[in-house]
């Protein structure tokens, strides 16, 4: 009884083993992704806020009269529509890594459960063989046992 008692825990301890480090995966790849969707969203933010600035740059360049400012002002204008443009080009690139890197995360997920299951279906089988040679050792005592 003790052995088979050892052959339950072994199977329990090599089922929760995999299980868990499998997990541990998934919840480390999960704090990636929140922290680059924060990433994501900072960069969005510092975008709009210089789209913002120039849209209000913009506004006042028609009412500039004097020739000077007009020069500055169409100096930083260029300047924050060339920022907005690099703003927007890294906003675009991060986004389009992001939904690589999501589709393939996709992918290895389905890869490791159907991975997890074929090795819960190869545990259990293994398992199952193991309980079936222990109950085939008992049956020469059932056998011997007399009956009146």
């Amino acid at each position: 009884i003790n052995a088979e008692y050892m052959g339950y825990q072994e199977q329990a301890d090599t089922e929760t083993i995999q299980v868990v480090e499998t997990i541990s995966y998934y919840v480390g790849l999960t704090q990636a992704v929140k922290e680059m969707i924060k990433r994501i969203q900072k960069m969005e933010i510092a975008r709009d806020s210089i789209s913002d600035n120039l849209a209000k740059l913009q506004e006042r360049r028609p009412k500039v009269v004097k020739e000077e400012e007009a020069r500055k002002l169409d100096l930083e204008i260029n300047n924050t529509t060339q920022r907005r443009d690099e703003a927007t080009r890294e906003v675009s690139s991060i986004e389009n890594t992001f939904r690589e890197e999501i589709r393939r995360f996709h992918r290895e997920k389905q890869y490791d459960i159907k991975q997890m299951l074929k090795a819960f279906v190869d545990l259990q089988t293994e398992y199952a063989a193991k309980m079936k040679t222990s109950w085939e050792s008992v049956i020469p005592s059932v056998e011997a046992i007399k009956t009146d």
